[in-house]
């Protein structure tokens, strides 16, 4: 599959002026399902110049760790899962010794790692 292309579409031109100019996409970065899991968020950037008539490209491989924070999702099966209640509860019953406010973010935390566990 194509790698996601920011910048130019086109990568060649014929260095022809006016209707007589042709343009095509000849160059691309191809991946498989592996690589799209290990960088889902690489993409090319295509760059543009007057020297050549070929577009430069270049590939930037993100990993996982750099796509920034994934927001947590609550999945309702879990509810359906064996000991889902009994977690809950272990985890609810922690006590911490300050604010309220403290208390529940550190109780909701706790139960958000746990769940992903």
């Amino acid at each position: 599959m194509d790698v996601k292309t920011i910048g130019s579409f086109w990568s060649w031109h014929n260095n022809h002026e006016g209707q007589s100019r042709i343009y095509g996409k000849l160059d691309r970065a191809l991946c498989n399902d592996m690589r799209v899991n290990t960088f889902p968020e690489a993409y090319v950037e295509s760059r543009s110049t007057f020297s050549s008539d070929h577009t430069p490209m270049l590939l930037h491989l993100l990993s996982d760790s750099n796509a920034g924070h994934k927001t947590f999702r609550f999945f309702n099966h879990w509810l359906q899962g064996e000991g889902y209640f009994e977690l809950v509860k272990k985890v609810w019953d922690t006590n911490y010794s300050e604010s309220d406010m403290f208390k529940l973010a550190s109780k909701l935390k706790a139960l958000k790692l746990a769940l992903k566990d």
